[in-house]
């Protein structure tokens, strides 16, 4: 509440501040929402609840609503989604495959205190060898089949050694 005092009429009038009109915040949204767009292309920015369901769905509990599914395609974008989300005070939740069992991927409830932003990384894939071949960096949707293809050793030689730099494997 804000007090104002009028010059000449000798009252105090109370101003009370409210929410913006859900207009407004429709605007702002879609802003936002062309901002993504406009980072990682159109239809990578998934809005409607059909689209969004499957991500913001854990594989053993969790679910709740989210302002945007984003599906960045390289690093370059998903920084820049970053960036954009912080800049617009945003809640990101960060997913690879939702495979996980511990419900992090995910949204759960509703009860966040802001828009909430799912960035889906399952789009920046590529494994690179290092190490001579000993080991490898896998990017957040690097398959462990791709993982197996791109290397000339057995099977699950070089799971072992690779596995702790790896942020997600499905």
């Amino acid at each position: 509440m804000i007090n104002v005092r009028l010059p000449g009429v000798g009252a105090f009038f109370s101003l009370i501040r409210t929410k913006p009109s859900v207009r407004a915040e429709a605007t702002v949204a879609h802003g936002f929402l062309s901002t993504l767009r406009s980072i990682v292309g159109h239809r990578h920015v998934l809005t409607r609840p059909g689209e969004t369901r499957r991500f913001r769905t854990g594989y053993r509990f969790g679910t709740g609503e989210v302002l945007a599914v984003v599906r960045p395609g390289n690093l370059v974008q998903q920084w820049r989604v970053l960036q954009a989300c912080v800049g617009a005070g945003k809640i990101v939740i960060m997913q690879a495959a939702n495979t996980g069992l511990t419900g992090g991927s995910t949204p759960d409830g509703d009860d966040y205190d802001g828009d909430v932003v799912l960035v889906n990384t399952m789009r920046i894939t590529g494994i690179r060898p290092i190490d001579g071949g000993r080991q490898v960096v896998c990017l957040p949707g690097a398959t462990l089949h791709n993982s197996r293809r791109s290397s000339n050793r057995s099977a699950g030689s070089h799971i072992r050694s690779s596995v702790h730099h790896v942020s997600a494997l499905r």
